[in-house]
């Protein structure tokens, strides 16, 4: 998964960035979503991967992609990379972070969360010791 994540755009450049997204997109489907002045789920038509999008009422732009190279097309959709980069750096599409929970605050006692971020070049160390996800 891919994230790219601006905060506080004008009211114009989030029309801006909706309509560029709704013409380039396959399938487009604006929702209602709370929080949000919309959210936008749609297939980029290169990749044919799933894209979604939220326009928080704050300001806060969030743009989801299953790979770097499908978060890349929309970036040059967008405006903001440009068509002759050829690659993204880690830090602008790689957030190596997860999180888990554990109980059932509302019968079973508290509810606890813990989030952990991780330098990718420690991954493989962790890798080694057989450390996965906890589903896995």
């Amino acid at each position: 998964m891919a994230i790219h994540k601006e905060l506080k755009l004008s009211p114009p450049l989030q029309g801006q960035r909706k309509e560029a997204l709704i013409s380039w997109l396959k399938n487009p489907q604006v929702k209602a979503e709370q929080n949000c002045v919309y959210r936008l789920d749609g297939i980029s038509p290169q990749s044919k991967e799933k894209i979604l999008v939220k326009q928080y009422r704050n300001g806060t732009f969030t743009l989801q992609t299953q790979s770097d190279a499908t978060l890349q097309e929309a970036l040059v959709v967008l405006g903001i990379l440009s068509p002759t980069a050829h690659t993204l750096t880690p830090l602008e599409v790689y957030y190596p972070c997860g999180a888990d929970e554990s109980g059932k605050g509302d019968y079973f006692g508290a509810l606890v969360t813990a989030c952990v971020h991780v330098e990718e070049a420690k991954l493989p160390r962790l890798q080694a010791l057989g450390i996965t996800d906890s589903k896995a």
